[in-house]
């Protein structure tokens, strides 16, 4: 797929921006075949750490553009009001925003929407690539099942958004009928639990379900997969690996070290941590 690869972004306080350099590092370490744009919305004072890290990146072989946009919260939170939708998941406001990046970032047409703790184990590119396999009306691809009872039902940790269909569709009227169902079903409510009802009212007309190579959550099975391979320890491709249940990337090292001594993974998120930007290319 032609074009930059266009990333979206929430990046709100001191923590979130702490896990934000390891993702904009293994993005500088990969990144190869097409330029990449990032769109982050910003709030709490973030703005200059975040321009801190970003210019401190070194010359790499793809063109890495940045915008930073302020986020209205009170816009949000006023909206989710209106249609008596209780947010109470960690995340907040923040993690409710990944619903709004179309009408936010109106100039983009499609984005790979991400939380800060996820790192990538090759080319964004071709996740992007999978933007050519959403069928005509579909909007979103995520990692999604049809099965309420797992607590990884759906994961918005990353996903791919086409923004210009979803203005073009109305995204919102889509939404707004899904919560009344949704507050009836689930005690913990946040983006992804709007985006599961929306799934289970509308299935794979507005959805594709994203490869689990994808979307690697930390709070399941995969310590154990090998980097060197990119691949995880049932064989399968390795995407980009998501802190979901660990938190921040160096309370996750002590978690590979209880569970898995050898873990490449471990090496791998340690080696983010420690290497500075300008030097990233260089080392690995």
């Amino acid at each position: 797929m032609e074009g930059p690869v266009h990333f979206c972004i929430a990046a709100a306080n001191a923590e979130v921006v702490k896990e934000f350099e390891p993702l904009v590092k293994t993005l500088v370490l990969h990144a190869k075949r097409t330029d990449i744009v990032l769109h982050i919305l910003t709030g709490n004072g973030s703005n200059n750490e975040i321009e801190k890290i970003l210019n401190t990146i070194p010359d790499i072989p793809v063109k890495f553009k940045y915008e930073l946009f302020p986020l209205n919260t009170e816009k949000i939170l006023n909206e989710t009001l209106k249609i008596h939708l209780k947010i109470t998941h960690h995340s907040g406001i923040w993690g409710m925003s990944k619903l709004y990046m179309y009408e936010i970032f109106d100039n983009v047409d499609k984005c790979i929407v991400l939380d800060t703790d996820i790192v990538f184990g090759t080319d964004p590119a071709f996740l992007w690539d999978l933007f050519m396999d959403q069928e005509d009306q579909q909007m979103i691809s995520m990692r999604i099942t049809n099965d309420m009872t797992k607590s990884y039902m759906s994961n918005s940790g990353l996903m791919l958004q086409d923004f210009s269909r979803m203005r073009q569709m109305t995204f919102s009227k889509f939404y707004f009928a899904a919560v009344e169902w949704l507050c009836s079903k689930v005690a913990v409510c946040s983006d992804q639990e709007v985006l599961f009802s929306l799934f289970k009212n509308n299935g794979s007309y507005l959805f594709r379900t994203l490869p689990v190579s994808w979307n690697l959550e930390l709070c399941h099975d995969f310590f154990g997969f090998s980097f060197e391979t990119y691949t995880d320890s049932q064989g399968r491709f390795f995407g980009g690996a998501h802190f979901n249940c660990a938190g921040a990337e160096n309370k996750a090292l002590e978690l590979f070290s209880e569970r898995d001594s050898s873990s490449n993974l471990r090496d791998y998120v340690k080696y983010l941590i420690n290497v500075q930007m300008q030097d990233v290319c260089s080392v690995m």
